[in-house]
């Protein structure tokens, strides 16, 4: 049998325990005790892949290839939350076919878009 689980994702950061601290706002979990200057993660929950985040003096450049995208049931109570943490706009908001959404960026300037959860009825 073929399988893979992902266990966490990457990123290369100027502030590793500064990026984990933000994260660990947005998911509501902790930063894993041992985390450094160097590299930092958060602990892993049930609603997020673990993130790690390795120190680098490489500036980020372009676009992110790979992107978050965050999904609330409260999408205006998250937004304000995620702008109470530091987090900034990269794009207007879209609301095509009914479905919300806005693309945003991390402290370090990494994309993630917000998307509101519809419920169906």
């Amino acid at each position: 049998m073929n399988t893979v689980t992902t266990m966490s994702v990457l990123i290369e950061a100027e502030q590793p325990l500064a990026m984990a601290t933000f994260w660990a706002g947005v998911f509501g979990v902790p930063v894993n005790p041992g985390s450094t200057d160097a590299s930092a993660s958060l602990v892993p929950s049930a609603q997020s892949v673990q993130l790690v985040f390795e120190k680098t003096d490489e500036p980020k450049i372009f676009r992110n290839r790979l992107r978050l995208q965050l999904v609330s049931e409260d999408f205006d109570h998250q937004l304000h939350r995620l702008i109470d943490l530091g987090t900034e706009f990269a794009r207007p908001g879209l609301e095509s076919l009914g479905i919300r959404s806005v693309e945003l960026m991390d402290p370090e300037g990494n994309e993630f878009t917000l998307f509101a959860r519809t419920r169906v009825a």
